[in-house]
C-alpha cells in the first residue's frame, strides 16, 4: 500500500504525534506472552493470537475481560466479565518484565524518527499504554530525545478515544490541532484525532482494522512511509 495522497489539501504539519503499540512498535508478542503467563498461573485457558490482536486496543483490563470471557465460553467481547485486580496487576508486571526483550520496533522506525526530528518537526507520543512499560521501551530503543511530549496512561487526564490526551500532547508541543497529525493504527486513535480536530494517519501494519482505516485522512502501509507522505503536502 503506497502512502495515500488524501492529505493533498492539507498543509505541512508542525507536529506529528504517534501512538506506539502497533504503530511504531510490535508489542503484541510481549502482551500475548504476558497474558498467557498470568492466565495459566490463575488456572484459566490460554488466549489465542487472534483474540489478543482483536482486543489489543482495549488495554490490559479490556483484554483480560475478553480472554476470561472467551475461556468461560461467554464470548470474547464480554464487558461484564469481572477482572480480579490482583490478576490485572500481575498482567502489568508480566508485561513490564517482557517488553524490553519481546517488543520490537517496526523496521526502519528508528531512522524515520531521526529523519523527522532533523526536519524540525515537533514529535510527541499519545499512548494508552502503561507508563512504566512505555518508558522502558523508549529507553531501550534510545528514543527519548526524539519526543518532546509523552502522554500515557500514567499522566493522561483521560485515555483515547477521548481527545484529552492528544490535547495534552499538543499543549506541551505548543501546536494547534489543525497543525498536527496523529499517526496510529486503531479506531481509538481515529476517534481521538477526530474529536481533537487533528488529521488521522492510519498505519496498516498495526492491530487496527477496517473501522480505523475508514476514519483515516491518509493511509500508510507502515510508519516509514510517513516521509513520503510529507513530501507530497504543502
Amino acid at each position: 500500500m503506497p502512502a495515500s495522497a488524501s492529505c493533498s489539501e492539507a498543509g505541512r504539519p508542525q507536529a506529528i504525534v504517534f501512538d506506539v503499540d502497533g504503530t511504531l512498535v510490535d508489542t503484541l508478542p510481549a502482551v500475548h506472552s504476558a497474558l498467557n503467563a498470568v492466565l495459566g498461573m490463575a488456572g484459566h485457558a490460554a488466549a489465542d493470537h487472534r483474540l489478543v490482536r482483536r482486543h489489543f486496543s482495549a488495554g490490559m483490563h479490556g483484554l483480560l475481560q475478553a480472554a476470561l470471557a472467551a475461556g468461560d465460553g461467554v464470548g470474547d467481547a464480554s464487558r461484564s466479565t469481572p477482572v480480579d485486580p490482583a490478576l490485572e496487576a500481575a498482567f502489568g508486571q508480566a508485561y513490564l518484565d517482557r517488553v524490553a526483550d519481546l517488543a520490537r520496533p517496526f523496521d526502519g522506525v528508528a531512522a524515520m524518527l531521526a529523519d523527522l526530528a532533523g526536519r524540525g518537526l515537533r514529535l510527541g507520543v499519545c499512548s494508552n499504554g502503561a507508563s512504566a512499560a512505555l518508558q522502558r521501551m523508549l529507553s531501550a530503543f534510545g528514543w527519548h530525545s526524539h519526543f518532546s511530549m509523552v502522554v500515557d496512561a500514567g499522566n493522561a487526564r483521560a485515555l483515547k478515544p477521548s481527545p484529552a490526551p492528544l490535547q495534552q500532547v499538543l499543549q506541551g508541543l505548543q501546536v494547534q490541532p489543525a497543525d498536527a497529525w496523529l499517526v496510529g493504527d486503531s479506531e481509538l486513535d481515529g476517534r481521538c484525532a477526530r474529536a481533537a480536530g487533528c488529521r488521522f494517519v492510519w498505519v496498516a501494519c498495526g492491530y487496527g482494522g477496517d473501522e480505523a482505516a475508514a476514519m483515516a485522512h491518509s493511509r500508510l502501509a507502515d510508519p516509514t512511509d510517513l516521509p513520503a507522505l510529507l513530501a507530497g503536502v504543502g
